[in-house]
């Protein structure tokens, strides 16, 4: 209910402010699904979606408003990730900020809960991974169309607002984009006083049918030797055939401590889109790492904590259909074979190792 209040008050403020254009949009998502894990006798089914996992449910909606110069507004996006159950429990926001442009677009402010920034990396596997859901301040300098800067400071996700004072909390960050039409170059580098990151990325932008990106990320550069981290994530699309895309995304994650082994994912989809209906298949393989199991539906998500044990071993496949109903609904079937080839039973799927699981969904989203 607090939370409610708060979001009220914030639209009934922001309203005042900027009534000349104010849009509502949102969506629910929601799915079921079915499980069935190796040595488990009894299937499980329940409220669990492909792409919600263990929450079931996603129900959001938005509020966008600019002044009548266009030149300020505001953005806000309220949540809940859960079965309806426990929906307002579950309440909050995914952001809610203001922004601010001056002198004809040479510089853009934006405050509050800000969901990434025009320098997130660009691959498919660490997308977002560099400014997420935070509180912050963040200005951009654009003095010319090829050129942005960014500067700004964030708390640490997902710290409450009441955290931003907190210097351990608090991280500055650094970043710069170039767009030169047929290529983009973004870098950035975020630190507080014990951790620094930085993220390099690049894409080809000159050739229609390819999709070429990389990424590169440091972690933990301070500590390097210690607890740091390299990242290495290559990413290609082609698009020869009208309608049939093909991607091929490779992770690489590379611990400096000790003891530890590289991580790789490698992750290959191919979609076909017929009309209204898109057919799909995706495969991942891990090594020395672990899929997000989001409740059974192995989400394409990792934990780059670890394990960092080549010994452990991950395979799915995924096969599945969307379907689209109407321009605000879509339907989306599947199944999805998830084998654990682990060489231990440390870091099972499902309590148990070697294992061959099953997972199947039906998904309906809704938008409006």
């Amino acid at each position: 209910m607090k939370k409610a209040l708060v979001v009220l008050l914030i639209l009934a403020v922001a309203g005042g402010v900027f009534a000349q254009s104010v849009s509502v949009s949102g969506l629910v998502n929601a799915g079921l699904g079915m499980l069935k894990y190796d040595g488990v006798d009894d299937a499980g089914f329940g409220l669990l979606g492909h792409n919600q996992g263990v929450n079931g449910m996603r129900t959001q909606i938005n509020f966008n408003g600019t002044n009548k110069d266009g030149n300020a507004g505001f953005s806000v996006r309220l949540r809940a990730a859960a079965a309806p159950a426990s929906w307002a429990s579950n309440l909050n926001f995914r952001w809610a900020y203001g922004w601010l442009k001056a002198v004809d677009g040479l510089l853009d402010l934006r405050a509050g809960r800000i969901q990434g920034n025009n320098f997130d990396t660009l691959d498919p596997i660490t997308d977002g991974d560099t400014h997420y859901d935070s509180y912050g301040l963040l200005l951009y300098i654009n003095p010319v169309d090829m050129v942005s800067i960014g500067v700004g400071a964030h708390t640490q996700e997902p710290m409450g607002a009441y955290d931003i004072l907190d210097n351990h909390n608090m991280y500055g960050w650094l970043g710069f984009g170039l767009y030169l039409g047929v290529a983009d170059v973004v870098a950035q580098m975020k630190a507080t006083g014990n951790d620094v990151a930085a993220y390099l990325s690049t894409a080809i932008t000159a050739v229609p049918i390819l999709d070429i990106d990389a990424t590169l990320g440091l972690w933990d550069i301070s500590n390097f030797s210690d607890s740091g981290m390299i990242g290495i994530f290559p990413h290609v699309g082609v698009n020869i055939i009208d309608n049939l895309g093909i991607n091929l995304a490779v992770g690489i994650w590379m611990p400096q401590a000790s003891g530890l082994d590289n991580a790789f994912r490698f992750w290959f989809w191919l979609d076909y889109a017929l009309g209204n209906i898109i057919p799909r298949i995706d495969v991942n393989y891990m090594i020395a790492g672990s899929f997000n199991d989001g409740g059974g539906f192995y989400k394409n998500s990792v934990v780059e904590e670890g394990p960092f044990d080549k010994d452990v071993a991950l395979l799915t496949v995924s096969p599945s259909v969307l379907m689209k109903v109407a321009g605000n609904m879509h339907f989306e079937l599947g199944y999805l074979l998830g084998i654990d080839m682990s060489k231990n039973d440390k870091h099972a799927i499902g309590g148990k190792n070697k294992g061959v699981n099953h997972a199947a969904f039906a998904d309906v989203r809704v938008s409006f």
